[in-house]
């Protein structure tokens, strides 16, 4: 995984967003959207769409949507099947 829209083979991205029912467009997710390499807590600026919605101290009972991007390799050097793996854990406020 990288860190920003792919830029050559066997990069792929994933970005997420908190957002309304409705989708957000490719520009509303940013470099600061992007999920892995490294654990990222969700806050008022990461993972939202500016600001919107946020994944960050959600009361009991409401509900959050969260939006996924995935921007796939420009190229790929292999044929074999792959498999990606994103994992989302609530935590207590």
């Amino acid at each position: 995984m990288k860190a920003s829209t792919p830029a050559g083979p066997d990069a792929l991205v994933f970005y997420g967003a908190f957002d309304d029912a409705t989708a957000p467009v490719g520009g509303d997710f940013g470099v600061e959207d992007v999920i892995g390499p490294a654990y990222q807590q969700s806050s008022g600026t990461t993972y939202t769409v500016a600001g919107s919605t946020t994944g960050a101290s959600v009361p009991a009972g409401q509900d959050r949507r969260l939006w996924i991007r995935l921007d796939m390799p420009t190229t790929t050097q292999t044929v074999a099947p792959q498999s990606m793996k994103i994992e989302i854990t609530a935590q207590p406020p």
